[in-house]
């Protein structure tokens, strides 16, 4: 599916771990996030009714849930043990959140169907989504927005108790109809689906960086290390291969062999009539393979062997 990410290729339990920290580092500053965005709201709220000169209420009512819910999320967020199943309870109290402001609210009884949708609340979805996508989590996202849809759905098309609503006027049918309302909430559902498939491209690009970041460090540990043992062995190797005739090249490279004059023993060859012609051999202190191992497959040996009782797998 489109949401679904698979690991990738060489994928072991050490990435998985640090896939999960980068996870519940994302979780805390989602949570953050969304308590701070929560004080924006009610300050903002707060400074239009003192500008109006009205103040309601259920509007104090609904900012100071949301400022409660979004600093409950916090704190559990910042706790030593994160509940893996705090972000989706969060999903849920958000979709409950936005169906308890219309349901609790005087808009059923004073708000025709239809009518309702031209109201602020059900749209804090949106940015609802948006704070929600900051966990990298696709399958929350899409989760969220259907949720949204069935809340804001049934808000707006719920009957009036009674029949007594507000009727719309003639005039304004067409942007208040049923329509334009299960427009809007394709947007909604569209939105949220949209981000849902980013957040999986984020995480699968995250998880492609920390393979390849764990095998560039193991990489560069084996580097370093086959680099110290060949100079380590050249050296404690020149004092017997001087000994026998060797002489090293210009430079005393330890990727370079050592050389040993001798003459020609190739019949014919001037070497045997002036004792000029010489040709080297090569002193070599160890055989090489035949077929040269792979990089990984010999970083893998280098810091985990095998054991005494098992065998060595090939190359």
């Amino acid at each position: 599916m489109l949401l679904k990410v698979e690991p990738p290729d060489g994928w072991s339990s050490q990435d998985g771990r640090v896939l999960f920290d980068a996870e519940r580092e994302a979780e805390r500053f989602a949570a953050m996030a969304r308590l701070a965005f929560s004080l924006a709201i009610a300050c903002v709220m707060l400074a239009l009714s003192m500008i109006v000169g009205r103040w309601n209420d259920w509007v104090a009512v609904i900012a100071g849930a949301n400022i409660a819910l979004s600093a409950l999320g916090a704190v559990l967020a910042r706790a030593s043990v994160f509940p893996r199943l705090l972000p989706w309870l969060g999903v849920f109290a958000d979709a409950l959140l936005l169906f308890g402001i219309g349901w609790f609210g005087p808009w059923i009884e004073t708000l025709s169907a239809g009518m309702r949708s031209a109201l602020v609340s059900p749209w804090g979805a949106f940015l609802l989504l948006a704070i929600t996508s900051l966990g990298l989590n696709a399958w929350r996202l899409f989760v969220q927005a259907l949720l949204f849809v069935l809340a804001i759905g049934l808000f707006i098309w719920w009957p009036s108790p009674g029949g007594q609503a507000v009727t719309i006027d003639p005039r304004l049918q067409l942007p208040f109809s049923d329509g334009s309302n299960a427009t809007r909430l394709a947007i909604v559902l569209l939105t949220g689906l949209a981000m849902a498939l980013a957040a999986s491209r984020a995480r699968k690009t995250l998880m492609l960086a920390i393979r390849t970041a764990r095998e560039r460090a193991v990489l560069e540990r084996f580097n370093g290390f086959s680099a110290t043992n060949a100079t380590n062995s050249l050296s404690s190797a020149m004092p017997s291969m001087s000994a026998s005739g060797c002489r090293p090249p210009p430079g005393n490279s330890a990727h370079r062999s050592w050389f040993r004059p001798r003459p020609s023993t190739t019949p014919g060859s001037p070497a045997q009539t002036d004792g000029q012609g010489m040709r080297a051999s090569v002193c070599v202190g160890a055989a090489r393979p035949s077929t040269p191992m792979p990089i990984m497959r010999q970083a893998e040996l280098r810091w985990n062997p095998p054991g005494p009782d098992r065998r060595q797998a090939g190359p």
